[in-house]
């Protein structure tokens, strides 16, 4: 099956990485979103203030068929993401309804609990004490409950050490 990819949150940290430091560019098949206007951005959308058509209309005009979510959360103070998770709720009902074939969600290793070996898996014990650790789970949550509608939904903890 064909169809191009979007990448949603190419101008946060890792986003900006794949985009400048690997040389990705946007092309025919592959399109950034950010929400802010710069250089190699294909669509400036800011989740939470842009109306979600504009994001249907993007992916069905681009005949977007996967998406990857590189989300950090907006504010890690906020523990109280219940309004975050409803937009992103709203994302994949979008992603649904397009008729998105593969979602790949992006996470990060920061749950972990810190460990000597400073090595992971998916069976390591997760911290929830961190508001940012909690976006993370509860994001997971609600990646899980949405991979139950997806063909293919995949989540992807980031071993984030170098930096991003």
């Amino acid at each position: 099956m064909s169809g191009n990819s979007l990448i949603l949150g190419a101008g946060g940290m890792l986003g900006s990485m794949l985009r400048l430091h690997l040389k990705l560019k946007a092309q025919d098949s592959l399109f950034f979103q950010s929400r802010f206007d710069s250089k190699g951005i294909s669509l400036v959308w800011h989740l939470g203030v842009s109306e979600f058509s504009e994001l249907k209309r993007f992916i069905l005009e681009n005949n977007i068929k996967k998406v990857v979510m590189l989300y950090g959360g907006r504010t890690a103070e906020d523990v109280d993401d219940s309004a975050e998770l409803e937009l992103i709720g709203s994302c994949f009902d979008i992603f649904y309804q397009a008729n998105v074939t593969k979602v790949l969600v992006a996470s990060s290793a920061a749950i972990y609990a810190k460990n000597d070996t400073e090595r992971y898996s998916e069976s390591d014990a997760v911290l929830e004490c961190d508001p940012y650790q909690k976006k993370k789970i509860n994001l997971e949550l609600l990646s899980k409950e949405y991979a139950k509608k997806f063909k293919d939904l995949s989540i992807l903890r980031f071993g984030n050490v170098l930096g991003a």
